[in-house]
């Protein structure tokens, strides 16, 4: 879905020397540790060792050249022939594998992010199966560029961010928010998650650079350029495979850190995004989906691609229109398998009538 480019996204190259891709275990990230150690990079920059670096059996650190050794305690590694190390991202659930004789692995060009080392020892190089494992976590922090580039109405747009090591720490710690808000589902705590300070409002300043650079400003035209960027430069991705939950709301932080997400969180970017722009807004909150009001006025397009329509609607003296992150040909329209009428409370997909907590949040 996303044509647009988001370096953060995926790492191209995670290991120089992990050079076979055999897929990888299905453990899920491991977020907001108790038990870590540090490894400092410099002044600005750390990375934050869990699970079996904690107890010494893995042992991590930088060389001069700055390249991250990981290695197996000796007399772990006693005794073996072959070793298989696995380094994944755990936010864009990719893997890196390569089978070495020897219990060290090097990761040349260490960058920002989530991540997981997975060491396999085998008695024999003709094994089928380990004799042991052993799992490290790492996150590493630091300031991270952001760089997108999208097409938005005939035209090339380019943009650079950056996301700052303080707004990952601050929304990656397990004080940014209650469990019982991460892992609820109440239509009221979602607008909770709409942040539209530091680097969500850096971003958005550059977004509008680019945006009056080239267009004629106007609230709705710059909402639908806000739109297209979460849509083109965000993948669709369930909570499962980016945090190793079911229910996991994420900050737009943590979206920008991921480079994609579920229809809430990608409804949180946007929102916060037009909060930051000064826009009003909100989470409607549909079957099992989520769209965004948007507090803008406009007039319905004069065509309307099949399978969608256009969508307002007043609450609070404010009228909206819908915007949904996902798919659309622009701002306003949705598709025709949601209806709904907020003064009635009535929540219809694909005709079926829905009752339960769906409606409108709006944003403070």
């Amino acid at each position: 879905m996303a044509s647009g480019i988001a370096v953060i996204a995926v790492l191209v190259c995670l290991l120089a020397f992990f050079i076979v891709d055999n897929g990888g275990t299905d453990e899920g990230p491991i977020v907001n540790p108790a038990n870590s150690i540090i490894l400092q990079v410099d002044s600005s920059r750390y990375i934050e060792l869990t699970d079996d670096f904690t107890t010494g059996e893995l042992n991590a650190y930088l060389n001069n050249s700055g390249e991250l050794i990981i290695y197996l305690d000796g007399a772990i590694a006693d005794g073996y022939e072959s070793y298989v190390w696995v380094l994944r991202d755990d936010l864009s659930n990719t893997y890196k594998t390569a089978t070495k004789t020897e219990p060290e692995a090097k990761w040349t060009e260490p960058d920002v992010g989530l991540f997981a080392i997975m060491a396999y020892c085998y008695a024999h190089e003709s094994d089928d199966k380990a004799a042991a494992t052993y799992y490290g976590g790492m996150t590493y922090y630091g300031d991270k560029t952001l760089n997108y580039a999208w097409d938005y109405g005939g035209e090339r747009v380019s943009v650079s961010s950056v996301l700052t090591r303080d707004d990952i720490e601050r929304y990656r710690s397990g004080t940014a928010a209650q469990d019982s808000l991460r892992h609820g589902e109440a239509l009221a705590d979602a607008v909770r998650f709409i942040t539209p300070g530091g680097s969500i409002g850096s971003l958005q300043k550059s977004l509008r650079s680019a945006f009056d650079s080239s267009y004629g400003y106007s609230d709705a035209a710059y909402a639908d350029f806000l739109l297209s960027f979460v849509r083109e430069c965000f993948d669709y991705a369930p909570d499962a495979k980016n945090y190793g939950v079911e229910q996991y709301r994420a900050f737009p932080v943590e979206t920008l850190l991921a480079g994609s997400g579920d229809s809430e969180d990608l409804c949180v970017l946007y929102a916060s995004l037009l909060q930051s722009a000064g826009m009003g807004c909100g989470i409607l909150g549909l079957p099992d989906y989520c769209m965004v009001a948007v507090a803008v006025q406009m007039k319905a397009p004069r065509d309307v691609s099949d399978g969608f329509v256009f969508k307002e609607f007043s609450r609070g003296g404010s009228r909206y229109v819908a915007a949904d992150p996902l798919v659309g040909p622009s701002l306003g329209l949705m598709r025709d398998c949601f209806g709904f009428d907020l003064i009635r409370g009535v929540y219809t997909y694909y005709g079926e009538r829905y009752t339960g907590d769906y409606g409108l949040a709006v944003a403070r």
